[in-house]
């Protein structure tokens, strides 16, 4: 199990148990041998591509938009989040090695590396008014975590965090540079909650909709999609969430049919992407965005798939 569903298990039977959370949640082992050098088709870089994070096989593996071809692999010791800035540039967590790696768009090596020392970061974000980087982890030690914020994504950090909030799992910028996560209290519950463009503290927002064990979060024109691992036997849902004030109303949702846990999704388009990684499923899934239902394209050959994301040429 990879670290990102290690934390995010780990939140939900704490919330099951009722216990304390307030202790180090240590990273999942992570595969130390196998992994191939990295590599690119000589054209990837003119097509549109698809970048799946694969944690268990040290990767991140390429592959051509929508076509499904693969294309390329990037190799990242401990691959997790994923984000790209406007010129499709892609942004890569290493949760192990505590970095983040920016590879050019279709290229095979890293051309900037930044650290997030002290943490195992989880998730990434950037904002389209700014071109800040935030970055979400869990602390290396028994403090909290926090969300880093690299200013035109690059130097050192600046670390922000509330006393409430223990552990900060995935984000998204809207147009307007709010950013708004998801991650866990102290005593395991979920929390949402959002940092709003020009200011230096968060807003907690209370959902209507109760979310279990929660996952990616995804800007979606007026809404913010919040997707939940287990809301029944059907699979994961994706909820999308009108925000006003410290308060979120859902207005519709997505069932993804046929999955297990989901991971970081991505919403391009008419399409949803979700890794999907149950006890046999090892897959990443396509459906029909906002309708769901049943997926209508599978990709295959992952060891623990955990965020996607699709990357336009320039």
């Amino acid at each position: 199990m990879s670290f990102a569903r290690y934390n995010v298990f780990f939140a939900f039977f704490a919330f099951l148990a009722g216990c304390n959370a307030g202790g180090q949640v240590a990273p999942a082992p992570y595969a130390q041998s196998g992994s191939e050098p990295a590599w690119m088709a000589p054209d990837a870089k003119n097509a549109d591509l698809l970048y799946v994070s694969d944690s268990g096989a040290n990767a991140v593996d390429v592959f051509s938009y929508p076509g499904g071809k693969l294309e390329g692999s990037l190799t990242v010791t401990d691959p997790h989040g994923l984000c790209a800035d406007s010129r499709g540039d892609v942004y890569v967590v290493d949760s192990h090695d505590a970095t983040i790696e920016e590879f050019v768009h279709g290229g095979t090596k890293p051309i900037k590396t930044l650290l997030d020392t002290g943490y195992y970061p989880l998730g990434c974000a950037l904002d389209p008014s700014s071109g800040k980087l935030a970055v979400l982890g869990d602390s290396q030690g028994s403090s909290q975590g926090s969300v880093a914020i690299y200013k035109h994504a690059e130097g050192q950090p600046q670390d922000y965090s509330d006393p409430n909030i223990f552990g900060y799992s995935y984000a998204s910028y809207d147009s307007k540079g709010d950013l708004y996560f998801d991650g866990q209290l102290r005593d395991g519950y979920f929390v949402f909650a959002e940092m709003p463009h020009g200011t230096t503290s968060f807003t907690s927002i209370t959902l209507n909709v109760s979310i279990l064990i929660p996952t990616g979060v995804q800007c979606d024109g007026p809404y913010v999609d919040v997707a939940d691992q287990i809301p029944g036997y059907r699979g994961s849902t994706i909820y999308q969430f009108k925000i006003s004030g410290n308060s979120g109303t859902s207005e519709g949702s997505t069932p993804l049919e046929g999955s297990a846990t989901i991971g970081q999704f991505w919403i391009e388009r008419d399409r949803v992407i979700g890794p999907n990684s149950g006890p046999s499923e090892k897959d990443v899934l396509f459906w029909k965005y906002p309708v769901g239902g049943d997926a209508v394209k599978t990709l295959t050959g992952f060891v623990e798939p955990d965020a996607a994301l699709v990357s336009r040429a320039r």
